[in-house]
């Protein structure tokens, strides 16, 4: 691509424009690449995927570390922190 902007006389001043966007895509691609695997890394796979027991499952996880979360706090305000 480089090399057709050199022999287009009226596209070479848009060259280190052009080159600049370019390392931008580039940036932008490797971070969507990123989230996108780490989307496929993670341990839930998105709704279609839930079935009623991974839900209950994922709720009891939830209700659990609230209820460790309060525990800490009475913990706490019984030590007089």
């Amino acid at each position: 691509m480089l090399a057709l902007l050199d022999f287009l006389p009226e596209a070479a001043s848009y060259k280190q424009e052009i080159l600049q966007h370019r390392d931008t895509v580039e940036s932008l691609t490797r971070q969507i690449r990123g989230w996108a695997q780490s989307l496929q890394d993670s341990p839930i796979k998105g709704q279609r995927f839930l079935t009623k027991q991974s839900k209950e499952e994922e709720q009891r996880q939830k209700s659990r570390q609230a209820f460790l979360e309060q525990l800490e706090e009475l913990a706490k305000k019984s030590r007089g922190f």
